[in-house]
């Protein structure tokens, strides 16, 4: 869990039309409405490197008031 205040803060962020397009921005960026597989294990952690930086923002926005 996180504090209120980051969740505050990150709510203020990307709640905003400008902090949507942003993260929908990330969205295409960490691929994350491609499922695909991926022979190189290097490529596939890198990946879902990027995808879990994005879940974790969703996750943080989701988070209780």
């Amino acid at each position: 869990m996180y504090s209120e205040k980051i969740v505050s803060l990150f709510r203020r962020l990307f709640e905003t039309p400008e902090g949507a397009a942003v993260l929908h921005e990330l969205e295409i960026f960490a691929q994350m409405n491609d499922a695909e597989y991926i022979a190189d294990a290097n490529l596939a952690a890198y990946l879902q490197g990027r995808r879990s930086v994005v879940c974790e923002i969703r996750k943080i926005l989701q988070e209780k008031k």
